[in-house]
């Protein structure tokens, strides 16, 4: 019997908007690792396949983790998914592989003789997993009949809106450690992050607790380094470079190939992705793959999309001068909505820049491939593909041939090509900038 998971997107995938209008959900990354790679983790064994939109068709190809027998594609129909001998669970990807959650998966899939949905009442009924479904369409409350059985599970947590990522990531970090310690798990062996510090770890570098920090025995941790891990662990990656004379404090998340430039310091609860460089100060952000922020300048409670580029010296506000609530415009309706938070600083889509000295409000948001400059506060609501003068309070659209140009420069730096889907993909967001028609 050969189980396979498919997650998928509900309506909500639009509150995650800008970051997911060049991604799917479960490629958002929370902690170490992306929420698809949480459940790869949680279930070595099985099939994973990941639902994706239609313009994301050829931008996320078929692929298979190396070392690890987990699969992403297309939305479809996965491989006999109406066998009883290969049962099928659609998982709502907004939810995440919890303990509670998990085990009570696994119990089913021992005995996967009946059809089975499991509701989360929160908030109106929500479906979190459900089987015995077509996965052509997305499983609905309608969807039932005499055969199957539906249980109620209330102890899961599930992601909201996208501040969610950032009052979760710190216990994401947590448990994405517990997830690579499962003797179980085949990705171990691949990712290969060790407690304790490795043979790149320097002499004059201090950890106060060796057995919390786990690193790749590629990474490296340069003189003058010292590390606080007493309310976290502290993980690096292969090939992470930790330069000299920096500070961080876990529960901290430092992605393959990434760079934390000298001096810099790093608060909890941050994560910083794959193959960035990351500078300055930085407190319980999240940093998709290849951002930079480089160079001095604060960043707090922000979550930074992939190829993001911040000037020197670029400010992010994370607390209201009044210490109110902080209020942000909704992505698809435009209208102003309450966070619940007192801290949060900026969402920034994919391919964003800004220049030296730019200022950003409390709850900014702002869509894929703008350029900021100027040394006044920038609008708190941004549109995909804006030219934004913040001296001048001007906001014109950033033309899509010039921008597309742009990012092929930065693209190019990293080795990293442009696809022919992708930059449809863009022109696509380019045409709609609030998402897709």
């Amino acid at each position: 019997m050969t189980a396979q998971i498919l997650l998928h997107e509900d309506q909500e995938v639009q509150r995650f908007h800008p970051l997911t209008l060049t991604r799917p959900l479960w490629d958002l990354r929370l902690g170490f690792f992306t929420l698809a790679e949480k459940w790869a983790l949680e279930f070595p064994q099985t099939l994973i396949y990941g639902q994706l939109r239609e313009e994301f068709n050829g931008v996320f190809d078929s692929q298979i983790q190396d070392g690890a027998q987990w699969k992403l594609r297309g939305f479809g129909d996965p491989e006999h998914s109406d066998s009883k001998e290969n049962p099928l669970l659609q998982i709502n990807a907004r939810f995440l592989p919890t303990k509670p959650l998990v085990e009570k998966l696994i119990s089913w899939l021992d005995r996967p003789e009946s059809s089975i949905r499991f509701i989360h009442e929160h908030q109106g009924k929500r479906i979190v997993v459900a089987n015995g479904i077509t996965a052509k369409s997305e499983p609905s409350l309608s969807q039932i009949d005499e055969k199957t059985t539906e249980v109620v599970i209330n102890d899961v947590e599930g992601l909201e809106y996208p501040w969610s990522l950032l009052e979760k990531n710190g216990e994401e970090i947590k448990r994405d450690l517990t997830r690579l310690n499962s003797s179980n798990n085949r990705l171990i062996r691949v990712l290969d992050i060790l407690p304790g510090p490795q043979s790149g770890f320097h002499s004059n570098a201090y950890v106060d607790e060796p057995s919390a920090l786990f690193m790749h025995p590629t990474a490296i941790v340069e003189p003058g380094v010292t590390m606080q891990t007493s309310e976290g662990p502290i993980l690096v990656g292969a090939g992470a470079r930790i330069m000299a004379g920096s500070h961080l404090k876990g529960p901290i998340a430092i992605g393959e190939g990434a760079i934390v430039k000298m001096g810099a310091l790093l608060y909890k609860n941050s994560t910083i992705g794959p193959h960035c460089k990351v500078g300055g100060e930085v407190s319980n952000c999240i940093f998709h793959s290849y951002s930079n922020k480089a160079h001095h300048g604060y960043a707090g409670n922000s979550i930074f999309g992939q190829w993001v580029n911040l000037g020197a010296g670029t400010t992010t506000s994370n607390l209201r001068g009044n210490y109110g609530e902080v209020r942000v415009r909704d992505w698809v309706s435009g209208e102003e909505i309450a966070t619940g938070r007192q801290f949060l600083g900026s969402i920034m889509g994919d391919h964003v820049k800004t220049g030296i000295n730019t200022i950003l409000n409390t709850g900014t948001i702002i869509g894929p491939s703008s350029m900021i400059f100027g040394a006044g506060f920038a609008p708190k609501w941004i549109d995909s593909f804006s030219w934004v003068n913040s001296d001048e309070g001007k906001l014109t659209d950033y033309n899509v041939e010039k921008s597309l140009l742009d990012m092929q420069r930065m693209m190019y730096r990293r080795d990293v090509k442009m696809s022919e889907y992708f930059i449809e993909m863009m022109r696509s967001i380019a045409k709609n900038k609030r998402g897709y028609p």
